[in-house]
């Protein structure tokens, strides 16, 4: 855990230092990453004690999700996606269930022929939706960027 706090606060330092949204972005996935509920509860009482810290930047990072539930960011990136897909109305599409997951790579274990994914692991949940005639499985990032429909 100490190293993981002293790579953060070099990290810190870099985004306190050279504020972009490129680089938060960048940094907010690798957070995302490496860093489990506890640990960035912890991490955000470290930079709230130690940095003036811009959450504008980070803000997606840090705050882990209420009632151990994804953000509604994540429901309507599946939901705008299964829509598009099937064009099937949002207002049908129902979450069934959602599974808190570590995904083994930056593809949520499901990369397409000669698709590169990044080596790393990425938190995310597995995300049950149906529209009362058929069930669909999701996968997806903790931030809903990355949406992924599981096929059989």
């Amino acid at each position: 855990m100490l190293k993981k706090l002293l790579v953060l606060s070099v990290l810190s330092c870099v985004i306190f230092s050279f504020p972009s949204k490129a680089l938060a972005q960048t940094i907010s996935n690798f957070l995302n990453s490496s860093f489990n509920h506890l640990e960035s509860a912890i991490i955000a009482e470290f930079l709230n004690d130690n940095f003036q810290v811009n959450y504008s930047l980070i803000k997606p990072v840090l705050i882990a999700e209420k009632n151990n539930q994804p953000s509604p960011k994540v429901i309507e990136a599946i939901k705008q996606d299964l829509a598009k897909r099937f064009d099937i109305p949002l207002n049908q599409i129902k979450v069934k269930d959602t599974i808190r997951q570590t995904w083994s790579d930056g593809c949520l274990g499901l990369a397409k022929p000669d698709e590169f994914c990044t080596q790393a692991l990425v938190e995310g949940w597995k995300i049950i939706v149906s529209n009362q005639q058929q069930t669909w499985v999701y996968r997806t990032d903790n931030s809903g960027s990355n949406v992924r429909l599981v096929t059989q």
